[in-house]
């Protein structure tokens, strides 16, 4: 597996993260997909935080 995730802050209530990974090998079985993507975001509001996530495996789509 290979990949790389990726941090952004542009204020300090507010955070982005990215990530990509990579999956290959002889060993890898074949019903799963080679890439993966994930995006979150976060946002703290006074005394609140929200939070954001979504997920593909370039077949299927997930959000929490």
């Amino acid at each position: 597996m290979s990949g790389f995730n990726l941090n952004f802050s542009p204020v300090t209530w507010q955070n982005y993260k990215f990530s990509v990974a990579h999956g290959w090998g002889r060993d890898r079985q074949a019903y799963l997909k080679d890439y993966a993507y994930d995006l979150i975001g976060n946002w703290d509001f006074k005394h609140y935080g929200y939070s954001y996530e979504i997920a593909s495996d370039t077949k299927n789509l997930a959000q929490l």
